[in-house]
């Protein structure tokens, strides 16, 4: 009962924190990836998932291109028991997924994205963003990771979803083709 409170209450905050200019305070979650949470539905940690409650270790929905490594993992997780992995063997070596048609978004409508993620550790910057197809993610940027960034950090954007926002990208954007990084615990959401 404790986590059910505990995940209630940062799904309000989120919801909150994004609508801190508008007069109603409630959100809708799109379910995109599910849990195994004491039966709540929370997005799921690996993010795919074959079933509403359950946590499926595998990259269903997702791509890739020009990578080495490209795995849903179980060794660095924030949350759950696994988290997609990748590292590039060229540069723009990216991971990347159509969450325009993979989950159904609607152009014109807002949306908050939230994702946990982290830098492996070693070589050079990653950037995770929103992009018009699998190898753009300028419109928006969410964040650069740098080596130093191996921490699990929660990002939350809000954004206005349009035919440049149809993919999440995560890119390795430095020549020197190294790094990766890890995402973990995806999860869409429409305030209303």
């Amino acid at each position: 009962m404790e986590k059910l409170i505990l995940i209630f209450i940062i799904l309000f905050n989120v919801s909150l924190n994004a609508q801190s200019d508008r007069s109603s305070s409630s959100s809708e979650l799109i379910l995109l990836f599910s849990a195994d949470t004491s039966g709540f539905i929370v997005p799921d940690n690996n993010n795919a998932t074959t079933d509403v409650g359950t946590e499926a270790d595998a990259t269903t929905g997702w791509g890739n291109v020009l990578t080495t490594i490209f795995e849903s993992q179980e060794t660095q997780v924030n949350a759950g028991s696994s988290a997609l992995h990748v590292t590039p063997s060229a540069n723009s070596g990216r991971m990347f997924i159509d969450i325009h048609n993979e989950y159904n978004l609607t152009e014109g409508k807002t949306y908050i994205i939230q994702f946990d993620a982290r830098h492996i550790g070693s070589g050079g910057k990653w950037q995770i963003g929103l992009g018009l197809n699998e190898a753009t993610t300028s419109t928006p940027l969410i964040i650069e990771l740098l080596n130093t960034h191996t921490a699990f950090v929660t990002y939350v954007t809000e954004f206005v979803h349009s035919s440049d926002t149809h993919f999440l990208v995560a890119e390795e954007t430095n020549v020197g083709q190294d790094g990766g990084v890890y995402i973990d615990n995806l999860s869409i959401y429409k305030p209303e």
